[in-house]
């Protein structure tokens, strides 16, 4: 697995600027989407809340395009092969990422352990991108050349 830290010109917490390099791919997976905090114009994200939202990957992408320019402030967006079961994933508890980042303890590790593919806009400065695929992964250094790896930011208690 690669973490990308991706803070193009200081603030790429805009998920459709990340998702448009990596279109197929994102349709290709089921998502579920926790601590979703967004803004940006008169429009609410439909997920903005702590609980468990799920979506397939053509809708979510074709939300996320539709409103490319609401900012997300906090919020995860985990992809899962579309054979994983939704039960599976349920039981895995949301974690409140404005307290707590267990995807960085110890080692870097996907926040949802069923997870092919993480985007965690954090604190509106910062997406971070937890991805299995090398392919993918090498995708997105080429698209953001300011990227940096994640793993400078994990820590041990």
């Amino acid at each position: 697995m690669k973490g990308i830290v991706l803070n193009e010109g200081g603030t790429v917490t805009y998920p459709y600027e990340v998702f448009k390099h990596i279109e197929k791919y994102v349709k290709s997976l089921n998502w579920r989407i926790t601590n979703a905090a967004c803004g940006g114009g008169d429009y609410v994200f439909p997920f903005e809340e702590k609980w468990d939202n799920f979506i397939d990957g053509e809708t979510l992408y074709e939300l996320i395009k539709q409103h490319s320019d609401i900012q997300w402030w906090w919020g995860s967006l985990s992809g899962f092969p579309k054979e994983v079961p939704v039960d599976e994933v349920k039981k895995n508890p949301v974690v409140d990422l404005q307290m707590e980042q267990p995807y960085l303890k110890d080692k870097l590790h996907h926040l949802e352990p069923l997870a092919v593919f993480e985007l965690i806009a954090f604190d509106s400065t910062e997406t971070y991108v937890l991805v299995d695929s090398p392919e993918i992964a090498d995708l997105l250094y080429k698209s953001f050349p300011n990227a940096e790896s994640l793993e400078k930011y994990v820590y041990t208690d």
